[in-house]
């Protein structure tokens, strides 16, 4: 069930967003109303850039790319061991997404 009202929360929250900074952001205060079992915080932007030894093409002089827009770490309530991390790296697109209709055998 939390996927529907995180999708709830989300509709709220970004009815006036434009753009994907916005809409990340949007998620980030929808995935925090959620409880307190889980953190959403933004990685966005060169804070949060990571760099690399070789040159990969990237016309750069340190080659480097974005660790993510949003960080998402979840853990059960009393047991912060099992804690795990997500990394979402956000886009936005004006088509449609294509999805394969479900097939149940």
């Amino acid at each position: 069930m939390i996927g529907s009202v995180l999708q709830n929360a989300f509709r709220i929250e970004s009815l006036a967003a434009r753009g994907e900074i916005a809409l990340f952001r949007a998620f980030i205060r929808a995935f925090n109303s959620l409880g307190t079992n889980a953190l959403a915080q933004e990685y966005h932007g060169n804070r949060y850039q990571v760099n690399f030894s070789a040159n990969r093409g990237t016309g750069r002089p340190t080659p480097r790319c974005e660790l993510c827009d949003v960080m998402i770490i979840h853990y059960p309530a009393g047991n912060p061991r099992a804690a795990r991390i997500t990394f979402n790296q956000a886009k936005v697109s004006s088509n449609p997404l294509q999805c394969a209709p479900v097939v149940i055998v």
